[in-house]
Formats: structure tokens, sequence, C-alpha cells
């Protein structure tokens, strides 16, 4: 368990993480968190879920490419042209 202290940061109290916690929550100075508060006492800190990001969309992806069956949508309806 970890003691902090409550400071100022202009109009609004602040709360200093330590190294420590941070890495242990899997936080840096940066990220965005989301904060929520539990039976009016206890403070809950958890990392924000990772933003839409070109990265974080290709995040796993192998490089192959997808290639799916060829779908049949029906006879032309209406002046489509094929």
């Amino acid at each position: 368990m970890t003691t902090a202290t409550i400071g100022k940061w202009g109009n609004a109290s602040a709360l200093r993480l330590p190294k420590a916690l941070c890495e242990m929550i899997g936080v840096r100075a940066g990220d965005d968190v989301v904060i929520s508060v539990e039976n009016d006492t206890r403070l809950i800190i958890e990392p924000a879920r990772e933003r839409f990001t070109i990265h974080g969309r290709m995040h796993g992806w192998d490089g192959k490419r997808y290639v799916s069956e060829e779908s049949d949508w029906g006879d032309p309806v209406g002046e489509e042209i094929w």
C-alpha cells in the first residue's frame, strides 16, 4: 500500500501516482485513465481503452490478405451496369 498527499493543480486537486504504482497498472505520464468511485469512498483508476488509431487497428495483423468467398447478390435490379 502507498500513501500520498492530495495537492493542488490550478483550481483542481491533484494526486501524484508513484512510478511503481503506474508500472503496476500499466500507465505512464500522458496516458488517459478512467477514474470511478466505489461505495462513495474508494477510487478506482484504470487505463482507458485504446483509442482507434491505425496502429491500434493493425495490432495483431499478420500481414496476410483477407480473402472471402464471392457473394451472389442476385440478378441486377434497376439500371446497374455489370
